[in-house]
């Protein structure tokens, strides 16, 4: 179980990259919880066979994970007991996925490599064609808006997250992240609208699910 749980920190990361809303290298580095216990696996590289598996098997992990979320976010919580119970529903979702020929392991590993690989691109395509003048320039003018008492309320923390993305475009390092070569870059680059499509796929369906919750929560 123990690289699986760096699953739980890392659910909604590459949902968020993908929506257009990414975060900073250190914030999110920070988000993905190191194992102290290191299982033994081997680590797949990635070809279109791995990744037609891992979008084949994603919106069932996905469901899965949506349908426990509360008890999983319980892992990390400093409770010792709500923690406890965090960790048994992780172990229950292996179980679960085991029975149906999903190994959590592989898929996280699978799962990882997609989730940089997929960082990486967007931060390149951040950093090219502007220079670190010109996002300067860029973030100096909308912190004069978030500044400014006219801007409507609603708008200023989309104005923050762009000095935030803006941010990471300026620190951006080009080199390829560990434990990914340039040809499972190519590769994730040349299928990112697809693995877009199937992600999101499932954060609609959550959604939708989410609201329907709601209004069956709301009194008459």
């Amino acid at each position: 179980m123990n690289l699986t749980k760096t699953l739980v920190a890392m659910a909604l990361i590459l949902t968020i990259l993908l929506s257009g809303c990414a975060k900073k290298d250190e914030q999110v580095i920070n988000e993905i919880e190191t194992p102290k216990e290191k299982a033994t696996i081997e680590i797949p590289t990635l070809t279109n066979s791995e990744i037609d598996t891992f979008l084949k098997i994603y919106p069932i992990v996905f469901e899965k994970m949506t349908s426990k979320k509360d008890a999983l976010e319980k892992y990390r919580d400093d409770n010792p007991v709500l923690s406890a119970q965090g960790a048994k529903a992780v172990e229950e979702l292996e179980s679960e996925l085991a029975a149906i020929g999903i190994d959590l392991n592989t898929f996280n590993a699978v799962y990882q490599k997609v989730l940089f690989s997929t960082y990486y691109l967007m931060q390149k395509k951040r950093s090219e064609g502007i220079s670190s003048e010109q996002i300067d320039a860029k973030i100096a003018e909308i912190k004069v808006r978030v500044d400014d008492p006219e801007t409507p309320a609603e708008l200023k923390p989309q104005l923050v997250q762009a000095i935030s993305e803006l941010e990471a475009a300026k620190s951006f390092n080009s080199e390829i992240p560990a434990g990914l070569s340039e040809e499972e870059i190519k590769l994730v680059e040349s299928r990112f609208t697809e693995i877009q499509t199937i992600i999101m796929q499932q954060v609609e369906r959550a959604r939708a699910q989410e609201k329907k919750s709601e209004k069956a929560e709301v009194p008459n």
